[in-house]
Formats: structure tokens, C-alpha cells, sequence
């Protein structure tokens, strides 16, 4: 080969480099497009109401606003000896990172005994997100509750 003909393959492999970059650059922009967007249409369409909802075959519902949980109704909870309960969670809050910060939730054993839990006053670590995409693993550190 001769010294020509390595400086073009040379450069050819440059310029290949560079369009390979400036594409995999315009990827993860129309990702983060595409997350914006599903955010505003979420925003939009479950103003003040619980626009959507879940049902699952088991009998549980989860209704959503904004694209986040508000109402979870009869989850079923099997102990280790076969007993189910049925429990209903409610008032779910989040901060400003859409991160779980609060709910209260009612259990009902297979007995007819009902345990009440208000989980509140969750932080997180700076690096907690509630989505996952190429750069995060959606991590949900807790750091602290009151139960």
C-alpha cells in the first residue's frame, strides 16, 4: 500500500468515525426528546384526574395521574403458609424527581385483621431517578422514612 493510498484510508476512517459519533449524538437527543414528550403528554392528559388504570387478572388496580401511582386496590399478599391478604395503598406523594416520598396503606389479613402504615418522609440519595434509560439505572436509593 502506498503512502497515498494509507493517508486516504486513514482519513476515511475519520470521517466514518465522525458520522458513527454525530449519529449516536443524535440518538440519545431524540431520546431525551422522546422523554420529554411522553412527560408533557403525561402532564397534560392527567391534570387533577386519574386518567388510567391497570387491572390486573389477580383482581389489583392501580390507578395513575400524570403517569405516577395515586391507587393501588386489593393487592394480594401471600405469607409464607398460603395465607392471602388483600391490601389497598393510597395517598402516594412525590417529590419534585417523581420519587415516592409518602402513602398510607391498609391491610387486611386473612383472619379480617387490618394493619394501617403511613410511610412517610422519604429521601433519597442526589443520584436517585425514577426512569432508566442508556445513562441511568433507575436507582431508588432511600436514606431515610418514618413508618
Amino acid at each position: 500500500m502506498s503512502y497515498q493510498q494509507g493517508k486516504l484510508t486513514g482519513k476515511n476512517r475519520q470521517n466514518i468515525e465522525q458520522g458513527v459519533l454525530e449519529q449516536q449524538q443524535s440518538v440519545k437527543q431524540m431520546e431525551r426528546s422522546l422523554q420529554m414528550a411522553k412527560q408533557k403528554i403525561f402532564a397534560i392528559t392527567g391534570q387533577n384526574a386519574k386518567f388510567n388504570y391497570v387491572q390486573y387478572d389477580d383482581g389489583k388496580c392501580i390507578w395513575f395521574q400524570d403517569g405516577l401511582a395515586v391507587l393501588i386496590e386489593n393487592e394480594k399478599i401471600i405469607d409464607p403458609q398460603g395465607n392471602v391478604s388483600l391490601k389497598n395503598t393510597y395517598n402516594l406523594e412525590y417529590n419534585s424527581k417523581r420519587l415516592l416520598t409518602s402513602y398510607e396503606a391498609d391491610t387486611l389479613d386473612s383472619l379480617g385483621n387490618l394493619t394501617h402504615v403511613k410511610w412517610s418522609g422519604a429521601t433519597y440519595t442526589k443520584d436517585s431517578v425514577f426512569y432508566a434509560n442508556d445513562d441511568t439505572n433507575a436507582n431508588k436509593l432511600v436514606t431515610s422514612y418514618v413508618q
